[in-house]
């Protein structure tokens, strides 16, 4: 769709050449929403649409309105509380304050989209994990001490929920200091759910330390 000359700030079709493969760097002003500029749709050439807006208010409730996520987001201010609105506010594929581009430059961070401007990221071995599969392997020895005793099994009440929420607290590095802790942890519940003779005084015992660990 033509556009009206008023909205051509600079450019235009008229300097563009088809013959040397040519098109001149073109600033519209408020091009009609009837328009893929308009629409604010991806251009993959030298043209810029230019929105007036009233207030931050307005800015922010155009980008929210438009359709789609944009592969970056430009926002240019001094001020720190508006720039924080508007990355909270105005979801991107990546953000870059008072300049633009330049963050495709910088190979120690991702570059990427989000939604329908993209997925995945490069850069180094950002490119490198996002075509990996990172497969889990879990390994549960065959022995009665890794049952834990039987707190996965019903019946299900809140004193076995309770000790497996204080279980997800050991630590999950496994450094010789935390594998020995969770052996003892571990051991100590299995020797004791399964003993009927000393399981009521210890359960009280396991009782007051899920209750510290809730606080």
């Amino acid at each position: 769709t033509a556009l009206p000359s008023q909205n051509v700030i600079t450019g235009g079709t008229t300097l563009c050449n088809i013959d040397e493969r040519c098109v001149f760097p073109t600033i519209l002003r408020d091009p009609p929403p009837t328009t893929k500029l308009g629409a604010c749709e991806e251009i993959f050439g030298p043209v810029l649409s230019v929105f007036a807006v009233s207030s931050e208010d307005d800015a922010v409730r155009r980008i929210q309105n438009t359709a789609g996520t944009p592969l970056a987001l430009y926002v240019f201010t001094t001020s720190s509380r508006t720039f924080d609105r508007v990355i909270r506010q105005c979801p991107s594929g990546a953000v870059v304050r008072n300049d633009v581009v330049v963050h495709f430059a910088a190979v120690s961070v991702p570059v990427g989209g989000c939604g329908s401007s993209g997925c995945g990221r490069y850069h180094g071995k950002f490119g490198f994990d996002t075509f990996t599969h990172w497969r889990p392997v879990v390994f549960k020895p065959c022995h009665l001490l890794w049952e834990y005793g039987g707190l996965r099994y019903k019946p299900h009440d809140s004193f076995k929920q309770r000790a497996l929420l204080a279980l997800g607290r050991l630590p999950l590095v496994p450094t010789a200091t935390s594998v020995k802790f969770s052996f003892v942890v571990f051991a100590t519940m299995a020797f004791v759910l399964t003993n009927p003779v000393i399981k009521g005084a210890f359960v009280d015992v396991l009782r007051a330390i899920a209750d510290f660990l809730d606080r």
